[in-house]
C-alpha cells in the first residue's frame, strides 16, 4: 500500500513459535525489504506469555520488529521485562507500545529503539497534549 511501517496486534509468534499468520507476513514483507513491521509479542490482550525474550527473538528472526507493552493500554511494562527482551536481541531494536510517559521514559531509553505512544501525551483520544509530547521527545533524545 506504499506505507513505511505497519503494525499488528496478533502477527503469529509466540514463544512457542511462529503459526501461518507470522509465514504469511513475513513472505508479504521479503517483497518490501525497507518496509518495518511492529508484530506485538508478550502483549497486553494476547494470552499471558511464558517466554517474553524468546517471543521477542522469534519475532525478530521473522524480520518483524518485536513490540510489547504493558498489561493494558496505559499501562507501562515492567522494566525488568523489557530488559530481558532486549538481551534477546542482537540489535536494539525492541519496541514498546502502552504505559510511556515523560516521567518514566527514562528507564526504557536504554532498551527500546521505538516508543509508540498515545496515552502518556495526549490530552484526549483524540488529541495530543503539546508540552508532553516536547518534553517526551526531550528525554528520550537525552
Amino acid at each position: 500500500l506504499g506505507a513505511d511501517c505497519t503494525w499488528s496486534d496478533t502477527c503469529g509468534v509466540t514463544s512457542q513459535g511462529v503459526d501461518s499468520t507470522a509465514l504469511r507476513i513475513k513472505e508479504a514483507l521479503a517483497s518490501a525489504p525497507v518496509h518495518r513491521f511492529f508484530g506485538s509479542v508478550a502483549f497486553k490482550y494476547q494470552r499471558p506469555e511464558a517466554n517474553p525474550p524468546m517471543a521477542a527473538a522469534l519475532a525478530f528472526n521473522a524480520g518483524f520488529i518485536p513490540t510489547t507493552s504493558g498489561s493494558a493500554t496505559g499501562s507501562a511494562p515492567q522494566v525488568e521485562k523489557i530488559g530481558s527482551m532486549a538481551a534477546a536481541l542482537p540489535t536494539k531494536v525492541l519496541a514498546v507500545a502502552s504505559g510511556i510517559t515523560p516521567a518514566n521514559v527514562a528507564a526504557f531509553v536504554p532498551y527500546i529503539r521505538y516508543f509508540l505512544v498515545s496515552t502518556g501525551i495526549s490530552k484526549s483520544f483524540h488529541e495530543f497534549d503539546a508540552t508532553l509530547v516536547k518534553e517526551l521527545a526531550a528525554r528520550i533524545r537525552a
